[in-house]
Formats: structure tokens, C-alpha cells, sequence
């Protein structure tokens, strides 16, 4: 790891536990059972301010109570982010509550728009919430307690409940490593009845990568399922700026559905209404392809290679390289052949017996005439001929044992990822053009 400040390190004594982002914060957290009792309150301590830096909410970690950091936490966090000693009430726009002051409603009514914001006339499209808490029934707006707004990077004046229009944008807003979690999945009972707002990037840093939409005032919810996040696709983070700092949002979660309550979800990459949990057609829940998504991904690589090709044949293909070397192995293989050296020195033994004769017979040494031809007797053609239908078979043979190797350095060439649909192109385009009977004539 690259050298990083000192008080990045959770035990910057001992240089242990660095925590220079917010994923080495979370794997701090994985392995805090490990350090020792006489470290373990200085760990907590620094685990806790780097989560406060990194916008990590601690609800949304799902603590083992196995693990002992969790105590460090309940005593610094209230459930919902709000902090021990912090007194409710002193918001201008919000009661101790969630309802709204005299202030709030007057600054929401009407056509108020929060700063940085678009109002959504008529929004009816999808609004998820995710918990961890199965049995929520409202929610009442609040301003998020966290590093961002404690820092002026995002909206620390607007009351609000924050929805995904998918859960996957859901899981991407939570910011933490969610392999594992189980959450239920709510919605607004009727989300005609709400304004709904879509905040941009000067209100909420990560809006373009969650979608998020803000909902001003208290909620009814109904659920509608619950998910178990499995994995991740293995995708790079999506950054986005806050101030004149980056970081990184990932999107990328897999997971399966543990209960269903309503067919009118969004599955994860652009479920249809009505499609049943987990039945997708390209995509199984895990992340993985179906059937049906492999032949899809086939047909997709097996075009993309031919175009490639054909593109590098019309533009020229000048790097031959990886199939010079692959060739050469072929051609060296060819001449060590027993068939092929037995037909050769069988050539030459009646070239040799033909030029001799002549010369002998008519003092011309034929061989130093450049236009001059020898036609063999058919008792000589039939033996020779059966000499060289032996070594074009056996040249053919070792050209037919390379030509996946052949296949791999013409991609290689050309500059393409290799895949199974690309090679399976690149060996039938051989087959094609004769490949392995073209090695000898």
C-alpha cells in the first residue's frame, strides 16, 4: 500500500488497521475483534471519526453483536443518526417529532421547491426505501446526520425522506459494504398524494449516481418485499466530487428476494411490472447469466469479432507477429514429418535418376535448363503420387492440431479480446479459407 498520513491508521503506532478510504474503514470494522483489549478503544475511536469523514452511517452496517466494536458504536450513534446528547427540537423547519414547524409547512406548501432541487409534477413512477428494520409503517422528514452535511458538502438545512427509483440505487446510496445485509424494500402507499423532488449534485454530491428523490413530508409506507444482498458484479466504483475532494459509489450489488408482498416492484436492472421475483431473462439473481443471457452474450461476441476482422483485413493487416511465430512452429513440424521427408527424399531420388539418364543419353545436363520439364513414366507417377498423398496428409493433420492456436494469435493480432464466441469465429473463418490443407502443396 502506498505510504499514507499517520492518522489514517487506525493504531497509527503501530502503522495497523489504515483506513485511507471508506472500504478499508469497513474491512477495520470486519476484522475489529482482532486487536487487542489494550488497543481496542483507540481503534474504536479512530474507526468512528473516519466513518464520520467517509459519510459512513452506522445503521446501514449491520453490526454483528458478535463483533465488539458494535458498544463503541451504540454509545456515539442513535439509531436513525442521531447522535447521544444531540437535543431534537432546535430545527427551525422540524419538531422533536418529524412533523413539521409552523416554519416548515410554510416554507414546503404551495410550489416551494428546496434549494437545488426539481420539483417532479405528477411523479408516479417507482420510490423504494431499503431497512434493516422490518416493520416500519412512516417515516417523518429529517435532515441527515453524517459527514456531508455536518461539512457543507450537501443540504444540511432541508427536512426530507430520501427514495431510489430502483433497489439497486437503494443499495448504492447506503455507501457501504452491503454483501450479506438483509433488508426490507418500502414504498410510499400513494406516492400521487406526495411532492416529490430530485435533488442535484450541489444538494446531494452522489445524486447522479443514486437517482435520489427527496419526499418533504411524512410518509405512509407500505412493504413490499425484502432482499439478501449476495455479491457484486465485480464493476469499478462510479466517482462523483464533493468540494475538492472524490469518491466512489458502488452500484453493482447483487441479491436475491427472501419475500414478496407486491408484484408492482422494479427488479434490478430494469424489471418490468408484473415480471415475477427473480425471473429474468438475460440475468439470474446472483448476477450471473441465464441460459438465454449466454446465447445473448455469444451472438453479441461472435459479431464483434467479425467486425473487428474484417475491419483490420480491409485497413491491412500489417502485425503479423503472434501468427508468424505460430506458423513457423506449424511449418518446422511439417518438415521433421516422416511422410513428408519420406516423399521428399523420394522426389529428389527420381529427379536425380531422371537428369542423370538424360545426360547420359544426350550429354545435356537438364537440371541448368530453367524452362526444361521431365515427365515421369506412370510407374514412377502412381509411386510418387502415393508418396504425396501421404505427406499432405500428415501436413494436414499437424496444421488441423494448431489451428486454435492459430485462431488465438490472429485475435491477438488484430487486437481483440478473445472470447469463446471470437475464437469459435476465428477457427471457422480458417476452416473457411482452407487453413490446414494450405500448409503443403
Amino acid at each position: 500500500m502506498p505510504d499514507i498520513d499517520n492518522k489514517k491508521y487506525g493504531l497509527p503506532k503501530l502503522k495497523k488497521y489504515p483506513m485511507p478510504d471508506a472500504a478499508h474503514v469497513r474491512s477495520a470494522i470486519k476484522f475489529f475483534n482482532y486487536v487487542t483489549p489494550a488497543n481496542e478503544e483507540e481503534l474504536a475511536k479512530a474507526i468512528i471519526a473516519r466513518m464520520e469523514e467517509y459519510g459512513i452511517s452506522p445503521d446501514s452496517m449491520n453490526i454483528g453483536d458478535e463483533n465488539r466494536f458494535k458498544k463503541y458504536v451504540q454509545k456515539t450513534y442513535l439509531k436513525h443518526h442521531g447522535i447521544l446528547g444531540q437535543k431534537w427540537g432546535v430545527r427551525r423547519y422540524q419538531n422533536p417529532d418529524g412533523t413539521l414547524t409552523k416554519a416548515g409547512k410554510e416554507r414546503y406548501s404551495g410550489n416551494a421547491i428546496p434549494p437545488n432541487t426539481k420539483f417532479l409534477k405528477d411523479y408516479s413512477g417507482p420510490a423504494y426505501f431499503i431497512s434493516s428494520n422490518d416493520s416500519l409503517s412512516e417515516l417523518n422528514p429529517r435532515v441527515p446526520d453524517n459527514y456531508f452535511t455536518k461539512n457543507g458538502y450537501e443540504d444540511n438545512a432541508t427536512p426530507r425522506i430520501s427514495f431510489a427509483p430502483s433497489i439497486d440505487k437503494c443499495l448504492a446510496g447506503l455507501s457501504q459494504n452491503v454483501e450479506g445485509n438483509t433488508y426490507s424494500v418500502y414504498k410510499p402507499i400513494d406516492i400521487s398524494k406526495h411532492k416529490v423532488f430530485k435533488p442535484n449534485p450541489k444538494a446531494v454530491p452522489d445524486s447522479l449516481i443514486t437517482d435520489e428523490l427527496w419526499i418533504c413530508e411524512s410518509v405512509k409506507l407500505e412493504k413490499v418485499g425484502s432482499i439478501k444482498v449476495t455479491g457484486n458484479r465485480g464493476q469499478a466504483g462510479k466517482k462523483f466530487s464533493y468540494g475538492d475532494k472524490t469518491a466512489e459509489l458502488y452500484d453493482d450489488w447483487t441479491y436475491e428476494m427472501k419475500e414478496i408482498r407486491h408484484s408492482d416492484l422494479y427488479l434490478q436492472h430494469h424489471g418490468i411490472k408484473g415480471q415475477k421475483w427473480g425471473v429474468r431473462r438475460y440475468q439470474n439473481p446472483d448476477g450471473s447469466l441465464t441460459e438465454a443471457g449466454k446465447k445473448r452474450q455469444y451472438k453479441q461476441d461472435y459479431k464483434s469479432t467479425e467486425k473487428a476482422f474484417k475491419k483490420a483485413m480491409k485497413s491491412g493487416d500489417k502485425n503479423t507477429s503472434n501468427r508468424s511465430e505460430v506458423g513457423a512452429k506449424i511449418q518446422s513440424k511439417i518438415i521433421a514429418n516422416k511422410d513428408v521427408k519420406e516423399y521428399d527424399d523420394s522426389y529428389q531420388y527420381v529427379n536425380d535418376l531422371m537428369v542423370n539418364a538424360f545426360k547420359e543419353q544426350f550429354g545435356v545436363d537438364i537440371s541448368k535448363l530453367p524452362n526444361a520439364k521431365l515427365t515421369l513414366n506412370e510407374e514412377y507417377s502412381k509411386w510418387l503420387h502415393i508418396k504425396h498423398d501421404k505427406a499432405k496428409t500428415a501436413a494436414t493433420k499437424i496444421a488441423k492440431n494448431h489451428i486454435d492456436e492459430y485462431a488465438s494469435a490472429t485475435l491477438k493480432d488484430i487486437g481483440v479480446k478473445e472470447t469463446k464466441a471470437g475464437h469459435d469465429y476465428m477457427v471457422k473463418y480458417l476452416n473457411d479459407n482452407d487453413f490446414d490443407t494450405s500448409w503443403y502443396r
